[in-house]
């Protein structure tokens, strides 16, 4: 390319002016600058076809700077060592059936290689959109988009590379939501640091995220699904102004480090699985929320128009049955099986020698590999569904419960919440392992553990430190003991339990003001009295006991409704006299704990 015009070699190629039209697969290398430069790829249906940018800079005016109208597949290859600069114009121009709303546009599939650079500015329209299915093996992208940033409509599926994304909509999406095995992201590899004006990472079907680190910031959702999500080993740190991760039908934690700096919820499905990873959320409401399609918004208005799940994704799962906490759940895609090689198809020569003659050859492979990456299972309905044990809780909404199900079997799930519930279920609570740490809210309108059905506990180690007026504690089918007290504390405190003996079971120090308490361990033995302490000071001591799946200092029934509010608190049935101001009920008239207060 020159300024206002583009030379080529070779057969399958032409050139008016400055626009390179390629007819034929092959190998065809690109350089040079034009302020109106256009590659426009119309070959036929069989044809693969590898573009190797080795030095390009191109704006047009007024359409896609690479425009991919009909192939089979288009490879992109980042020559090694280069940079490469694309941006469209102000408007696309519409001519006769095209849809081009893209810099790179494709009607096929599109996959980028290599190892130099391209950057991408989107003025009107997205950065780089593929109508069919979109993959990244290798590159570095930095990417400024009026629109979607990278936007593969049947998928995206990234294997490596360096991403610097900022949109004015969403950074990374797919929305095929028709035909089946579609509508997907899966990010195997990689380095991501991606702000979004509306949602970092959304796919119609599955989010994915199996490895590479993961920067998001957004105003809306950091990581969104219309359906189901799977954290299985990356590492995210993530910034929203809704919430971090949201499903509509399924959540599953499995493995990685998720770091949530801030956002109005946490984790939100209508099942949730924490089976892994290292997590910890600051939330100004719900940390982690098990909840038919999203009923809360960020001005905490209700929206009743998605209370239960769209069609395609089925029931919500039932709950663990057993103590092993095991699901299978969503079927985890196979790994791409394109290579991250840097010099694109067989032989392909860097630097902008043309390749002798065209040829069939797929480009970016090796040893004659095809490329394409096995799709995941994106259906809602894969994998066992957790069985049908009911555990009872101890209290509940008297608003009635739905099909929600929040599991914890495993993992490191720590949790702030500033005015909302760090943990909460509109339906039941199963927790069979894991370390849990709850801390807040200091408001007594919400809870540390907040849950409509019943909850259970029967492994792992929980410490909830929170408010007094809405506590609700593990219900009375839990096999694992518990001690929980009404109390009064600071911000800052570290709080521990420690058996007879003085060892520390469970400690964490606070970042609120504190008025209840509630702790389990594996550690604990029915009979066995343990000590609460607020820096080194003893709050109360309390025995562990599993008749009612907590300790004999339990407040009534919902352990925790003001006044008797809530159902069996109070003047509900089976519980004792409604507690003034706000604190625990007692439960069949039994005493409470002394409040102590430590500064």
């Amino acid at each position: 390319f020159t300024s206002s015009s583009a030379s080529v070699s070779g057969n399958g190629v032409s050139a008016q002016g400055s626009v390179v039209t390629i007819t034929e697969a092959g190998t065809y290398v690109v350089s040079g600058t034009s302020a109106n430069g256009q590659i426009v790829v119309n070959t036929a249906d069989d044809a693969k076809v590898l573009l190797v940018l080795a030095g390009v800079n191109l704006t047009c005016d007024s359409s896609a700077c690479i425009d991919v109208e009909n192939a089979d597949k288009v490879f992109v290859t980042l020559a090694d060592g280069t940079t490469n600069n694309l941006q469209d114009g102000s408007s696309f121009v519409v001519a006769d059936d095209a849809e081009i709303d893209a810099t790179i546009y494709s009607k096929c599939d599109l996959t980028f290689n290599g190892t130099g650079t391209l950057s991408v500015t989107a003025t009107a329209g997205h950065a780089i959109h593929s109508k069919d299915d979109l993959r990244f093996t290798g590159g570095n992208y930095s990417i400024n988009s009026a629109k979607t940033g990278i936007y593969g409509k049947d998928s995206v599926m990234i294997k490596d590379g360096t991403f610097n994304v900022t949109s004015a909509t969403d950074c990374i999406k797919s929305s095929n939501d028709e035909k089946d095995g579609k509508g997907f992201v899966y990010v195997a590899g990689g380095t991501f640091t991606l702000k979004s004006t509306d949602k970092g990472i959304q796919a119609s079907k599955l989010v994915y995220l199996e490895s590479g680190t993961l920067a998001v910031e957004s105003t809306d959702d950091t990581i969104h699904s219309d359906d189901s999500c799977l954290l299985n080993g990356a590492n995210l740190t993530l910034t929203a102004g809704d919430d971090a991760v949201h499903a509509d039908s399924r959540l599953e934690v499995r493995a990685g480090t998720i770091d949530v700096k801030s956002c109005y919820e946490g984790f939100e499905a209508s099942a949730v699985t924490i089976s892994g990873a290292t997590s910890t959320i600051y939330a100004s409401d719900d940390g982690v929320n098990a909840a038919t399609k999203s009923t809360t918004t960020t001005d905490g208005t209700t929206d009743t128009t998605d209370q239960n799940q769209a069609n395609n994704q089925g029931s919500a799962p039932e709950q663990p049955s057993g103590t092993t906490g095991q699901t299978n759940g969503t079927t985890p895609p196979d790994k791409p099986s394109g290579d991250t090689s840097t010099n694109g198809t067989n032989g392909t020569q860097q630097g902008g020698t043309q390749p002798s003659g065209g040829g069939n050859a797929q480009p970016g492979l090796q040893n004659g590999a095809t490329g394409d990456a096995s799709e995941p299972n994106v259906d809602s309905q894969a994998g066992t569904q957790p069985g049908t044990q009911q555990g009872g809780g101890e209290g509940g909404s008297p608003f009635g419960s739905d099909d929600s199900i929040l599991a914890i079997t495993g993992g490191t799930l720590t949790v702030y919440a500033s005015d909302g519930d760090c943990i909460d279920s509109n339906g039941n609570i199963v927790m069979t392992g894991g370390t849990v740490t709850l801390c807040g809210p200091s408001n007594d309108g919400n809870s540390s553990l907040d849950y409509d059905g019943t909850a259970t506990i029967s492994g792992g180690e929980f410490l909830a430190i929170g408010s007094a007026g809405m506590a609700q504690t593990f219900g009375s089918t839990s096999t694992q003991c518990s001690v929980s007290a009404t109390v009064s504390g600071n911000s800052g405190d570290v709080v521990s339990v420690v058996d007879e003996s003085g060892n520390v079971i469970l400690s964490f120090t606070t970042n609120c003001n504190y008025s209840f308490i509630e702790a389990s361990s594996s550690k604990f033995v029915s009979g066995s009295t343990y000590k609460i302490l607020a820096n080194g000071t003893e709050l109360t001591t309390l025995t562990a006991g599993t008749s009612n799946g907590n300790s004999s200092m339990t407040p009534g029934n919902n352990a925790g409704g003001p006044g008797g509010d809530q159902q069996g608190g109070g003047a509900q049935p089976g519980g004792g006299q409604g507690a003034p101001s706000g604190t625990p009920g007692e439960q069949n008239g039994t005493t409470s704990a002394n409040s102590t207060q430590v500064s």
